[in-house]
């Protein structure tokens, strides 16, 4: 596997500061692309890739 991906509301706060915790980064954000509960909400986009993960965590 080379890249991981986390989509999240951009309203979610703990779940951004999971992604924040676990090295990714913030790729972009989709603007009013989901509908929930009558409302439309941004997703944000969040990555790390291998290499990234590697570095970090000091495996090979």
């Amino acid at each position: 596997m080379h890249r991981v991906e986390w989509q999240v509301s951009s309203k979610n706060t703990p779940s951004i500061n999971v992604a924040r915790r676990l090295g990714m980064s913030r790729d972009g954000v989709q603007r009013e692309n989901s509908l929930h509960r009558g409302v439309r909400q941004d997703t944000e986009i969040w990555s790390v890739l291998a290499p990234e993960w590697r570095s970090a965590h000091g495996t090979a």
